[in-house]
This record gives structure tokens, C-alpha cells and sequence, in this order.
């Protein structure tokens, strides 16, 4: 019996409105977590096509580049990302959302 209250506990605390929410909905299953492996090209000016290479972003729902939000494809396993023209010369932080979170931040130098 302690074993279901933990349980239910735990799964209350994910946000879940039962105990009958699947466990790969948080993150238990296949898809978790997102990643960004590559970055092509490093750097580059606004307008730039960045392709980002990683696992589980065919689901992406939005890419944001210094915090702003850039145009996107999804091409197979890879993302297609234009570099927003609203962007500052320097060092970018680029994550990807997808419907269960956000990809760790990966590096992209707007150029001037």
C-alpha cells in the first residue's frame, strides 16, 4: 500500500489529473530526453540557414535563438533554422521546445 501512495504522490507532483496518465507522457518512454547534437553552421548572420542535428526534435514546436523565436523546418531528424534579423552580434543561446520540455542550450555566434 505505501508503494501506490508514493506512487500517486509522484505522479501528482509531474501535474498529472490521475494515476492513469501514461508514464511516457513524462518523459518514461521513447522521445526524452530532446537533445541538439550539431550545430551547422557555428556561426553566421541573420537570414542564416542553421541545420541542428539532435534526437527527438521531429515534434519541435518552436526554436528560439537568443530568446527569439526563428523560422523552422522540420527536415527528417534534423531542424532547418533561420537566424532571426532582430539578433545582436555574439554568442546565442539556441534550445528547441518540443511538448514535453526544452533541449539544452546549444551555442550559435551571430556575426555582424
Amino acid at each position: 500500500m505505501r508503494y501506490r501512495i508514493i506512487s500517486l504522490t509522484a505522479l501528482l507532483a509531474l501535474g498529472c489529473a490521475s494515476p492513469t496518465t501514461r508514464f511516457a507522457d513524462y518523459g518514461g518512454g521513447e522521445g526524452w530526453p530532446p537533445a541538439v547534437n550539431a550545430v551547422s553552421p557555428v556561426a553566421g548572420q541573420a537570414g542564416t540557414v542553421v541545420t541542428l542535428k539532435g534526437a527527438y526534435l521531429d515534434d519541435a514546436k518552436e526554436v528560439l535563438i537568443a530568446g527569439e523565436p526563428a523560422a523552422f523546418t522540420v527536415a527528417g531528424a534534423e531542424l532547418q533554422v533561420t537566424v532571426p534579423a532582430n539578433l545582436g552580434p555574439g554568442a546565442s543561446q539556441v534550445v528547441v521546445v518540443v511538448p514535453r520540455g526544452t533541449t539544452a542550450p546549444v551555442t550559435f555566434n551571430v556575426e555582424p
